[in-house]
């Protein structure tokens, strides 16, 4: 009896040690290192063409993390930083960093403090050019973490406070490149 009670205090003991490892690393998983949570697991929540002078230039889809629920979810609160956010631009036609460049300055505000100021210029020269099939990711997790990806390869992370705002806000902010693109996106909600 003496030795099944010991058995049975070293098995409690480990599964107790296990138990504390799996809690640490799910509150480790909460304040990851940039890129972290790459493996995001997204829920595709619409999709729409941005035309130009009945061109069309990309397809962009919106995605929420897979245990989000879109109906609970105001517009407003997509631009906030606790919420996480995946937005994929796929390109139909070629476009020149510049010109990508050119069409986010169009847009994004003038009054962006320094921090967000400096990122923003650092995304920017993060930018390459794209041809027919090629996407861009902006990602926003969780834990504070922007990301732009281009064909899965990211290319640069920002925890810049106010940058997902400013940055998504081009796309499904008040004044937006096409309103008819983010009222496409933004219908679910």
């Amino acid at each position: 009896m003496y030795i099944k009670a010991g058995f049975f205090n070293v098995i409690s003991a480990i599964l107790m040690s296990l138990f504390l490892n799996i809690s640490y690393a799910s509150d480790a998983w909460q304040k990851a290192e940039p890129g972290a949570q790459k493996n995001e697991k997204w829920q595709m929540v619409s999709q729409a063409t941005a035309t130009w002078l009945w061109v069309d230039i990309y397809q962009a889809s919106l995605f929420l993390p897979e245990y989000a629920n879109a109906g609970k979810l105001f517009k407003q609160q997509l631009l906030n930083d606790s919420i996480a956010v995946k937005l994929r631009l796929c390109y139909q036609r070629d476009l020149t960093a510049s010109q990508i460049i050119t069409a986010a300055e169009k847009i994004l505000p003038q009054n962006l403090t320094e921090q967000v100021s400096t990122e923003v210029e650092r995304l920017h020269r993060s930018y390459r050019d794209v041809g027919s099939g090629d996407c861009y990711a902006l990602e926003h997790f969780n834990n504070g973490i922007t990301q732009l990806s281009l064909n899965s390869e990211p290319l640069f992370e920002t925890e810049a406070k106010g940058f997902k705002q400013a940055y998504f806000g081009i796309w499904l902010g008040a004044e937006s490149l096409s309103q008819d693109l983010k009222q496409s996106l933004l219908e679910v909600f």
